[in-house]
């Protein structure tokens, strides 16, 4: 190893970390380098890039003592050491396997994943030095997975798990035209895939490459893609020793001992004595499985030498193959032909890469999981899978495990998580009456979970254990978190097949059910509802079968937010706890994961929501880590489901997203890529966050929750990225401007003043490279919709002096910043790779990403604190915000805005003509005659009843007029969708309003009679007292008394008036329920809305004996005292009268 940095004029360098592996060093790609010294870190940024051209070396200069070299004319840079006519080549295949070895544990494995994408060889076995021990890289293989396609139907296997046949390819002795490794690619069926001796840069010396050897795969379906045809059952392992095997035991033993088939490249007409005996003695060893492949002249029937076999192979034709130089299609056929002959007539001897480790063993290969601690490390992160796969009960069903675990092993973030979000959007809807019920259900929902806590999963506890490695060792610390999320992402891998085998079924059985013509029309209803039910169980299934290492930080933050709520005796016992006492470091451990290169989930994908007691904890000790003052730049990137956004993102900036077909990201996650020291000054920021969103308008949901959920997770990524990236695949814009005129709405919408985001957009699968041109009046129409949408939204808001277009809310710049992206890869699957395009044009979006806004002197970029604070705000925002979110786009919301405006003057129309009647039939109760009074009641119900049957020619006219509103309006597709709401809500309203004025005839009826009643009484007793005091006059008249006598008067009045009111008949009724009186009738009344009744009737029930014994003035006291004084007492106050006549 030290020799070939001294080969390249560098020190010794560090391993490489994933963290100084994305570190951006440069703005530009690296077209050209000036010294060996950059070889490395070129080859680097290039693979990180997913660039399949990254063995290729360009033309460089060497440093100024030496003269310009170019490479296209094979490397030769002369070394300080050397003498002036001495000269060192260095081959391509060598800085690659210096890489390879310098990365540490967890990138390598990283780097081999990136190589892969890329169909590049990989590296199996290779040495430190020609000198040292070989070693067996097992490990850096464990997260790679292969896809291929059977039977029309895809599958994925992972690469050191899976029992395969192995198809190997050596050399013996000096054959340095054989054209092993280019024919190999022509098997395969990637040209580039193992470096060979016709490719720029190759040279004969060799430090690393030499006894590598190399790993390939032979994949079904990959002969319908390819000139070359092998028919395949099953995948295949390739192995391809580089070197004379004969120079390299440990490799060849292994190999021959792990293959089913060898084929031993010879040379021609150089086979010695000696030469043949070693061919004799490995033949008659491993004769079962070898074929010896020759090479003769230009042409078989232009041969210079007689083919000239060795004489042990004289007699077996089938195990020798004769090739033709320089005629590689011919060759590559037979080779082909002779693979499929012989791997159909092998015995199924299968092995795994995994079963190969003992094997190498003894062979003295090293393994790299001896490296530093892995051994232990995998040891405690295998013990906590093993005891968490054995709590599942047994009789639980083998197809859904992972959802089993996860709501057994990670209750916090199950209902009651989703429970606590709910409640906390409704907190920001509901009126202040239903705020205190809706904080007790959230409150309610925490309690659930710290009750979990107190019998914690054997996860969670091994998980919490797991912190304190942080404490004790970080590499340890590191490595474990990596392992724990290689093995749950291969957990989800092994376990989802099986459960879209069973979705395909039953949406298989869905679209079958006519063919049984022997089952009745109900019985295939029945079917069909059965197997329905059974496709959404599948498709539940699956979504929540997925399971990585963001459920495991989603837990710990839902642990760490529930400690935050408990009380402080609560805390204690949790942080007193053995399993508890490292919650506070919780926020600590997410942010080193985060400096290390993992990504963070800002929006929890499953609930849609932001756990922002934790998140804004986690960005706070992120700003305590990098420095406070540490400035970020923000990319956030957006669009529909499949567009590949995670893989752009990936391409750009070597980034960990998780990438496949369909819903792969959920919800919001963030990575922190740093900045080299030299480059911040330049750039004015320290760090980038790229942010990943969910992909938009998935199928898997339905519509309305769709609009609202995208909605709201586009709004946040505009809203929290300094530039958002609208990906979009093809060349047509629909696909986003809906989401971009709903982002317009809110922006503008919301009380919080943000800082303008910035938008750029890029066109996937647009290979023209005339694009630009050609689509320029499309990008002219969506500007104008976009102007269009923001002026109507700043009119609809009184916001029209501030925001005029588009680029008022977004900072667009259409004729610099539309990118259009040739289609992602070259060829078909399995073997299809990166285009070189694709990778050139992600090159140049990221060096305008990265410099666009380097020239301005206004841009302030934030740091990690004052973003933190932007997120809780914004979110905040998103969640009062209750109305454009559940639209599909501008002219939706317009739409509503619209309607509710005419829906507003129909009800003030109709309640008016309401109004109207109501007035006119109230008068005539009240003026009907006695005898009649009665009648009037029941004619004017029965014409109530009759208006709740058949409608008035007036409420008919209006109900025409709003039919034809919905019929031809100019945007009836849209409106027809509320056509059926607003008639059940003129509907409900009519019925409600009908039975209202039901209730007011009936109460003004009793009154009238009351009155009547009242009336004929208060007459009769006049005439009695009238007649009284005449009497009384006559007599005191008569008698002589003095009139002026006031005491004698007041004496005798007060004798005839006790007489008299002792003669006077008094009801003997029972004193009515009064407090339920009264109950009943404010419960009818409008303004129960903002009292609390119940209350008022409890006190009344305690008061009643008081309340019946006092006068009307002390009531209206108590009232008073109860009401406080509020609105409601004009309601009660009839009611009051009533009862207080009845109580006289």
């Amino acid at each position: 190893m030290d020799e070939f940095c001294k080969l390249l004029n560098i020190k010794h360098p560090p391993l490489v970390s994933l963290q100084s592996a994305i570190k951006i060093s440069s703005t530009t790609p690296r077209q050209d380098i000036t010294s060996l010294q950059e070889l490395p870190k070129f080859m680097l940024d290039r693979i990180m890039m997913l660039d399949c051209n990254s063995r290729k070396f360009p033309p460089f200069l060497n440093p100024p003592a030496q003269k310009k070299i170019k490479l296209s004319d094979r490397l030769k840079p002369k070394l300080q050491k050397s003498s002036d006519n001495e000269t060192v080549r260095i081959h391509p295949m060598d800085v690659f396997l210096f890489l390879f070895i310098q990365c540490d544990l967890i990138f390598r494995q990283s780097f081999i994943t990136q190589v892969s994408k890329c169909q590049l060889s990989i590296p199996l076995i290779t040495s430190r030095h020609p000198t040292h021990q070989p070693t067996f890289y097992l490990f850096s293989l464990k997260t790679l997975h292969k896809d291929y396609l059977k039977d029309d139907i895809g599958r994925s296997f992972s690469v050191t798990q899976e029992k395969l046949p192995i198809i190997s390819f050596i050399r013996v002795g000096e054959c340095g035209k054989s054209q092993k490794s280019e024919l190999l690619n022509q098997i395969i069926g990637i040209p580039q895939y193992f470096f060979h001796r016709n490719q720029m840069g190759s040279t004969e010396n060799r430090y690393f490459l030499n006894g590598t050897v190399e790993l390939a795969w032979l994949l079904p379906g990959s002969e319908l893609r390819s000139e070359v045809s092998i028919k395949l059952t099953q995948p295949c392992m390739v192995l391809n020793l580089r070197g004379n095997a004969w120079n390299y035991s440990k490799q060849l033993e292994f190999i021959t001992t792990v293959s089913s088939l060898i084929y031993v490249f010879i040379p021609i007409n150089q086979c010695s004595q000696e030469f043949n005996a070693q061919l004799s003695d490995f033949y008659s060893e491993f004769s079962s499985k070898t074929v010896f492949v020759m090479y003769v002249g230009e042409s078989l029937n232009q041969t210079e030498v007689e083919p000239n076999p060795p004489e042990f192979l004289e007699d077996s034709s089938d195990t020798i193959l004769f090739l033709e130089k320089n005629s590689l299609g011919k060759d590559a056929n037979s080779l082909s032909s002779s693979i499929s002959l012989n791997i159909h007539n092998l015995p199924h001897s299968m092995i795994s890469l995994e079963d190969c480790v003992p094997i190498a063993r003894r062979c003295n290969i090293d393994i790299d999981s001896n490296e530093l601690n892995l051994s232990d490390c995998q040891n405690t992160v295998d013990n906590t899978l093993c005891k968490m796969l054995k709590s599942l009960p047994n009789n639980q069903s083998e197809c859904k495990p992972l959802a089993i675990v996860k709501k057994s092993m990670l209750p916090l973030q199950g209902d009651c998580w989703l429970n606590w979000a709910e409640s906390k959007r409704e907190l920001h809807k509901v009126v202040n009456l239903e705020n205190q019920e809706t904080k007790k259900e959230m409150d309610k929902a925490r309690l659930c979970q710290l009750e979990s806590l107190e019998t914690p999963s054997s996860l969670l506890v091994d998980i919490i254990n797991h912190c304190r490695t942080f404490r004790e060792s970080e590499s340890n610390f590191y490595l474990i978190w990596n392992l724990l999320r290689n093995d749950f992402d291969s957990l989800s891998i092994t376990h989802l097949p099986p459960l879209y085998e069973e979705y395909k079924k039953w949406h298989k059985q869905s679209y079958s059910t006519d063919s049984h013509s022997d089952l009745t029309v109900e019985q295939k209803k029945k079917m069909q509802v059965n197997n329905q039910q059974n496709l959404v169980l599948a498709a539940k299934n699956i979504a929540e079968s997925s399971f990585g290492i963001e459920h495991i930080f989603r837990e710990l933050g839902q642990v760490f937010e529930a400690h935050q709520f408990g009380t402080v005796s609560q805390r204690y016992v949790l942080e007193s706890s053995l399993d508890y006492k490292y919650i506070t470091s919780f926020t600590m451990i997410a942010a080193k994961l985060l400096i290390g290169g993992h990504a963070f989930e800002i929006v929890d994908g499953d609930v849609n929501h932001i756990a922002t007691e934790w998140v804004s904890c986690v960005l706070e000790s992120l700003a305590y880590c990098i420095g406070l003052e540490k400035k970020i730049f923000v990319i956030s990137i957006l669009g529909t489901q499949s567009t590949g956004k995670s893989t752009l993102l990936n391409t750009m900036f070597g980034a960990r997203f998780p990438v496949s077909s369909g819903r792969c990201t959920r919800g919001i996650f963030m990575q922190l890529i740093p900045i080299e020291e030299e480059l911040q000054n330049r750039l004015k920021y320290d760090y980038l966050v790229i942010l990943d969103t969910e992909g938009l308008r998935a199928p898997e949901l339905s519509i309305n929750s769709s609009y609202r959920r995208d909605n709201e997770l586009a709004t946040i990524a505009v809203g929290l990225g300094d530039v958002t990236i609208i990906n979009m695949s093809g060349e047509g814009h629909s696909e986003v401007q809906d989401i971009l005129q709903i982002i317009v709405f809110a922006l503008i919408r919301m009380k919080e003043s943000y800082s303008k985001p910035r938008c750029v957009f890029v066109h996937q699968n647009v290979p023209d490279a005339h694009a630009h041109t050609n689509l320029i009046i499309a990008r002219s129409h969506l500007i104008e919709t976009l102007d269009k949408t923001t002026e109507c939204a700043a009119i609809q808001e009184k916001k029209d002096s501030f925001y005029r277009r588009f680029s008022d809310v977004i900072d667009f710049h259409p004729e610099e910043e539309v990118f259009y992206f040739p289609g992602l890869f070259e060829g078909q699957p399995p073997h299809n790779k990166i285009s070189t395009g694709y990778s050139e044009r992600a090159s140049m979006l990221r060096q305008y990403l990265l410099e666009c806004f380097s020239n301005s002197s206004d841009k302030q970029f934030q740091t990690v604190k004052k973003w933190s604070r932007k997120l809780q705000s914004l979110w905040k925002a998103v969640l009062e915000e209750n109305f454009v979110f559940s639209f599909r786009n501008a002219l939706e919301v317009t739409s509503r805005f619209e309607l509710d405006h005419r829906i507003s003057s129909w009800h003030s129309d109709y309640i008016q003509s309401l109004n109207r009647w109501k007035s006119k039939s109230l008068n005539e109760l009240f003026n009907a005659d006695v005898g009649i009074l009665e009648e009037t009641w029941k004619r004017l119900t029965e014409e109530l009843q009759q208006e709740k049957l058949t409608p008035s020619i007036e409420i008919a006219s209006q109900n025409k007029l709003m039919e034809h509103y919905f019929a031809n309006h100019v945007n009836v597709e849209i409106f027809s969708q509320w056509k059926a709401n607003t008639e059940l809500y003129f509907t409900n309203k009519r019925e409600t309003h009908l039975s209202k004025m039901e209730k007011e005839y009936l109460m003004m009826y009793e009154l009238q009679k009351i009155n009547k009643q009242v009336g004929d009484k208060f007459a009769k007793y006049r005439k009695d007292i009238v007649q009284k005091v005449h009497l009384l006059f006559n007599e005191l008249k008569k008698e002589g008394e003095s009139l002026k006598d006031e005491s004698l008067r007041d004496r005798k009045f007060k004798s005839i008036w006790d007489e008299w009111k002792s003669q006077i008949e008094v009801e003997n009724t029972e004193l009515e329920d009064i407090p339920n009186h009264l109950q009943k009738a404010l419960l009818e009344s409008q303004i129960i809305k903002f009292m609390n009744v119940f209350s008022i009737r409890a006190a009344l029930i305690q008061n009643t004996d008081c309340f019946v014994a006092i006068g009307k003035r002390d009531f209206h006291q108590l009232w008073d005292s109860y009401t406080q004084g509020q609105s409601i007492k004009q309601i009660a106050y009839f009611v009051l009268n009533d009862n207080f006549r009845r109580i006289r």
